[in-house]
């Protein structure tokens, strides 16, 4: 089999949703119990034509609506100084809430790692000004 038919379709489709692949297939209308089997959806996703399907309407997604690392960077930076706040409702009235320690500290974290401050190899210091010599008389 090398062409995708419809059913095989609305499974990558719902794929590309919701990103969970027995999900996807159980939504296409599969089988409970053939989805449960062992391997089964990864198989199934692994599949040329389905993959060469799948990254078709990927490739065809807007990059405008995908967030660049910049736009990221930028956000969670934010985030970690308590630039922007979200609406909350307390006692039925809305409040505007800056980020929490925990919001911020997991911002802190993932700007952490991006850097590579989390690394368990130490960089070697830089040593300066350190000349040697070496004399060999034969």
């Amino acid at each position: 089999m090398g062409s995708i038919n419809k059913k095989q379709k609305q499974a990558a489709e719902n794929f590309i949703e919701i990103g969970n692949k027995k999900e996807a297939l159980l939504k296409a209308g599969y089988n409970k119990s053939t989805v449960g089997q062992k391997d089964f959806a990864n198989e199934f996703f692994e599949r040329d034509y389905i993959r060469s399907y799948i990254q078709g309407k990927i490739s065809g997604v807007n990059p405008d609506k995908i967030a660049d690392e910049t736009e990221i960077m930028e956000y969670l930076t934010e985030i970690l100084r308590g630039d922007i706040t979200e609406e909350v409702f307390v006692n039925k009235t809305v409040v505007n809430k800056s980020p929490s320690l925990r919001e911020r500290n997991k911002a802190a974290e993932l700007l952490g790692r991006h850097y590579g401050l989390y690394s368990d190899k130490k960089k070697p210091k830089k040593i300066e000004g350190i000349e040697i010599k070496v004399d060999v008389d034969e």
